[in-house]
C-alpha cells in the first residue's frame, strides 16, 4: 500500500511541476508587460527606476519560493516523507516557512490586475464595492482580514497533525496534495498580513505584526511541545512500519521532528517579529526625538 501511494505521488509530480512552470510563465509575462509601461518615454524618471527595482525585488522572491517548493515536492524529501516523520515535518516547515513568504513578497496579485484593460479594473472595482457594502460583503471582509487569516492558518496547521487526519495524509494521496496546497495557500495568505508593503487589507501596526507572528509561532511550539513529551509515537502510520531508514525508532523519530518545527521552524517567525519590534523603536525614536528637542530648548530659555 505504502510503495502504491508513494507511487502515485510521484505521478502526481510532472503535473504540481508543469503548474509552476505556468505560474512562473504568468509571472514574468506580467513583469514584461510592467517593464514595458514602466520604460516607456513619458515615464523614464525616478519612479520608474525604483520601480524597476522593486519588480527585480519581487521576481527574486518569487523564484526563491518557487525553488523551495521544487525542492519540497521532488527528489529526496518527497521520496522519504512517508517513511520518516521528520523528513515530512522537514517538508512542511519549508512550505510554511520559506515558500510561502517569499511568494508573499512577490505580491503578483498588485501587478496581475495591469492586464486588464482601465475599464475593467474599474467595473471589478465597482463590483468589489458594491458586494462589501451589504451584509455579506462584511462577512467577507472580516474573513479576510488579518485576524481571521491567523485563525485558519493555524487551525489549519493544528487540524492537520491530529492522527486520523495525518495518517489519513499517508496512506491517500489526494489529502496529501490538500495538505500541501492548503499550506501553501493559507501560508502566503498569512504571510500576506505582515510581508506584504502594500496590502489589500488594513495595514497591521509594528507592534501588531510582531505579536502576530510571535503568537502564530507559539501555537507551533505548543504542537512541537506535545510531540516531544508525548509517550509514545502518535501516528500509527509510522509506528507500525517495521523498519524505517535510518533504524532509528518510531518514537525518537517524532521527537527529532518536533526538534525541527521548535527551531528551524522558528526562525522566520522570530527574524520577522524581530525587524517589526526593531521598526517601532525606530519610530518611536523618531517621534519622541523633537519633542526632546523641544523640551531641551524650552528649558533653556
Amino acid at each position: 500500500m505504502r510503495q502504491s501511494v508513494l507511487g502515485l505521488v510521484q505521478l502526481s509530480q510532472p503535473i504540481i511541476i508543469i503548474a509552476m512552470i505556468g505560474a512562473t510563465y504568468v509571472v514574468i509575462q506580467l513583469n514584461a508587460r510592467s517593464a514595458a509601461r514602466a520604460t516607456s518615454p513619458s515615464n523614464l524618471d525616478k519612479s520608474s527606476h525604483a520601480g524597476s527595482h522593486a519588480r527585480r525585488r519581487r521576481d527574486a522572491c518569487f523564484a526563491g519560493g518557487l525553488v523551495a517548493t521544487l525542492i519540497c515536492f521532488t527528489g529526496p524529501i518527497e521520496q522519504n516523507a512517508t517513511q520518516l516523520f521528520w523528513v515530512h515535518m522537514t517538508q512542511h516547515v519549508i512550505l510554511l516557512t520559506v515558500a510561502a513568504p517569499l511568494l508573499a513578497l512577490s505580491a503578483p496579485w498588485h501587478f496581475a490586475p495591469r492586464l486588464l484593460k482601465p475599464e475593467t479594473r474599474r467595473q471589478l472595482l465597482r463590483s468589489w464595492r458594491k458586494t462589501t457594502h451589504g451584509r455579506g460583503g462584511k462577512v467577507l471582509v472580516l474573513l479576510s482580514g488579518p485576524a481571521a487569516i491567523w485563525i485558519f492558518f493555524n487551525v489549519n496547521l493544528l487540524v492537520f497533525h491530529i492522527p486520523i487526519l495525518y495518517n489519513a495524509t499517508l496512506s491517500n494521496v489526494w489529502m496529501h496534495e490538500l495538505e500541501h496546497m492548503l499550506f501553501i495557500g493559507l501560508g502566503v495568505w498569512f504571510w500576506a498580513q505582515v510581508l506584504d508593503p502594500r496590502q489589500v487589507h488594513a495595514r497591521l501596526s509594528d507592534v501588531e505584526r510582531c505579536c502576530y507572528v510571535l503568537a502564530a509561532a507559539g501555537v507551533g511550539w505548543g504542537l512541537a511541545i506535545v510531540l516531544t513529551f508525548a509517550p509514545r509515537a502518535l501516528y500509527s502510520e509510522y509506528a507500525n512500519m517495521g523498519s524505517r531508514p535510518g533504524g532509528i525508532s518510531a518514537l525518537m523519530d517524532q521527537q527529532i521532528a518536533a526538534g525541527i518545527m521548535l527551531v528551524p521552524g522558528s526562525i522566520t517567525f522570530l527574524l520577522v517579529a524581530g525587524v517589526a519590534l526593531m521598526r517601532w523603536f525606530n519610530t518611536e525614536d523618531q517621534t519622541s526625538a523633537p519633542l526632546v528637542t523641544a523640551s531641551i530648548e524650552g528649558n533653556q530659555q
